[in-house]
């Protein structure tokens, strides 16, 4: 099955490089998930348009074990759109998540996959095992069909 077509935006690649070092590479934000509620779907938003410093993945996997803690997150939509790039590292976070999630008989889906960031999730085959959709809307409609609230 392919893998749907998820670039939701498209810049140029001048552009995007001089976004990138003007911000900074490996910059740490405080905080780098935004949390949300759509009835029983839990929705986490990527901060940073980067997740590619040394303690990205450490940062994101402590802060979703919080959101985790919740013993009632069983459909999660992780919102990417604002990410236009992730270090390798993070998908072996994906991978702990969909892990962790399906535990709990619960099923993670991912939404607003910048190309960049598709093209590695592609190559590691992470669709096979997390669905996604191009906008939150579509994700959380899944999420709600799946525990059968649509």
């Amino acid at each position: 099955m392919a893998a749907p077509d998820l670039r939701p935006r498209e810049k140029g690649d001048a552009d995007w490089l001089r976004s990138y070092n003007q911000k900074g590479l490996g910059k740490r934000h405080a905080r780098i998930l935004d949390v949300n509620r759509h009835g029983a779907v839990h929705v986490v938003r990527t901060i940073p348009e980067e997740l590619c410093h040394d303690e990205a993945p450490k940062q994101l996997r402590s802060e979703l074990e919080k959101v985790l803690a919740d013993g009632d997150v069983r459909q999660l939509v992780v919102d990417l759109s604002s990410v236009n790039y992730i270090g390798s590292a993070v998908v072996g976070t994906m991978l702990w998540l969909n892990q962790a999630v399906g535990a709990r008989a619960g099923k993670v889906h991912l939404c607003g996959v910048h190309w960049r960031v598709h093209e590695l999730f592609e190559l590691c085959q992470l669709y096979r095992l997390i669905p996604a959709h191009p906008r939150v809307e579509e994700a959380v409609e899944a999420a709600k069909v799946q525990k059968g609230e649509g």
